[in-house]
């Protein structure tokens, strides 16, 4: 019967060291969301990351999302530029083609996919994909 009351003592207390370790800042991938709001324009809304013609697309990788989630782009060579404002490392990983980039967190990389034709092809964070932490590219 000890060893019963031992078990149960034992999870109850994993339990709640477990939930205790869950707060509003735990993004669920053990590193803390900073808070931060997306960057805005004038008028409130998500501020633009249009490429400058010719330019480098540009992403934000943020705790467990892609900002914007929808890129597009004109066939061709495709260079995304990523800046990583969370606290973790993030990767921008294309897996057909193969593509990746992996960028520490307060650092910007960049990634060539190239010879894109026409379609739509998925990116993801490696570490946070589960998580959702997946974008889309549409190449016209």
């Amino acid at each position: 019967m000890n060893l019963r009351r031992a078990a149960a003592a034992a999870l109850a207390l994993s339990t709640v060291v477990a939930l205790g370790a869950c707060t509003k800042q735990d993004n669920g991938n053990n590193t803390l969301a900073d808070g931060k709001p997306s960057p805005t324009n004038a008028s409130g809304g998500p501020q633009s990351t249009a490429p400058a013609a010719g330019g480098p697309l540009a992403v934000e990788a943020k705790d467990n999302e892609f900002v914007p989630k929808a890129l597009t782009a004109a066939a061709g060579d495709v260079t995304i530029t990523v800046h990583n404002t969370g606290v973790g490392a993030h990767t921008l990983t294309f897996k057909d083609p193969k593509a990746e980039v992996v960028v520490d967190p307060g650092k910007t990389g960049e990634v060539t996919v190239p010879g894109l034709k026409a379609g739509t092809y998925k990116f993801v964070c490696i570490y946070h994909e589960s998580l959702g932490m997946v974008g889309e590219l549409t190449v016209t």
